[in-house]
């Protein structure tokens, strides 16, 4: 006979009453022992840092899949450019001078040559059309190892050096980038109409060259007040990069014929996207085992070569035109 004032689901509940008081007792104590465990259990949850319920999950992605990923798709664009580039023939039907001046600078093309005048000057750096382009791609190359290393590198060797955190490095390349865009807005095309497109290529090499080797210098144990070197060398670089980077295009327009744009432009495009995925991984590799020196020491050095290749280049075309 079961009590009236006991509940249903208690202790002395069916298959636990009066007549079996020992079941009833195992399911008291069970009872007992889940809310021990459960205190304990809450316990434990309560002790533990709090994590996320519904975190999403992370696939881990090696930084040369990255690289590749990136170095296949700036590959797929040069070659688009090479194929599918061309120049929109809207240009009036020419006189006859023109037609016999047009025929003899393809002529010369087919020959290795430059043409002399393709609507805009003569080609800075001679007549033969392949020394031409090969001085283009090489100084550009060169250049673009730099390039790669400063942005590669720019970042880790401002935290390392002065402490600064992500929000400090993302203020300097704002601040850099404002300074890139005043001497790009304000004196580039004023500096190569001046002294010339080859003198101001160089000339840009030389700034950013130079830059490099400041910020590896300022890691030096006997450089002098190391954050004011490394800031004259993160300026200098942006002073010489607007300098260089519209020298290079303007150059592939005086020296290649209108018929062959298309293809140098995307030969230039596809040697620049190897220089870029190459120069950190081999300059990243100087920067582990030797250090920031050795690693911005030569990619500065890089740089310096290519203006040294555009010098020597136009010094033999100016020989060659006065002797």
């Amino acid at each position: 006979m079961q009590r009236r004032d006991e509940q249903p689901g208690s202790g002395w509940d069916t298959g636990a009453g009066w007549g079996d008081p020992r079941q009833g007792c195992r399911h008291a104590g069970a009872a007992h022992r889940h809310t021990d465990s459960c205190h304990s259990a809450s316990g434990v949850a309560a002790r533990l840092p709090s994590q996320p319920r519904s975190a999403p999950p992370f696939t881990p992605v090696c930084c040369e899949q990255v690289i590749g990923v990136a170095a296949a798709g700036s590959l797929a664009a040069s070659l688009i450019i090479g194929f599918l580039a061309s120049e929109p023939d809207s240009a009036p039907p020419p006189s006859a001078a023109a037609a016999a001046s047009s025929a003899d600078g393809v002529g010369k093309a087919r020959e290795g040559k430059a043409a002399p005048a393709d609507g805009i000057v003569a080609c800075p750096l001679g007549t033969r059309l392949v020394a031409a382009v090969a001085t283009v791609c090489a100084v550009s190359a060169l250049y673009n190892c730099g390039s790669a290393t400063y942005a590669a590198f720019f970042g880790p060797l401002a935290q390392d050096l002065l402490g600064l955190g992500i929000g400090g490095i993302g203020r300097a390349y704002t601040a850099l980038a404002c300074l890139s865009f005043a001497v790009s807005a304000g004196g580039s095309a004023r500096v190569q109409g001046t002294i010339g497109t080859v003198a101001t290529c160089a000339l840009g090499l030389a700034a950013v060259g130079a830059s490099l080797l400041l910020m590896g210098a300022a890691t030096l144990a006997a450089a002098p007040r190391p954050s004011l070197v490394f800031w004259a060398g993160a300026a200098l670089y942006q002073l010489g990069t607007p300098l260089y980077a519209p020298t290079v295009p303007t150059m592939l327009l005086q020296c290649v014929p209108r018929h062959r744009r298309g293809a140098v432009m995307g030969l230039d495009e596809a040697i620049n996207t190897v220089a870029r995925v190459g120069a950190p991984l081999l300059f990243g590799q100087l920067y582990h085992t030797l250090g920031a020196a050795a690693a911005f020491g030569a990619a500065g050095s890089a740089v310096l070569f290519a203006a040294v290749i555009a010098v020597l280049r136009r010094m033999v075309v100016l020989r060659s035109s006065y002797a």
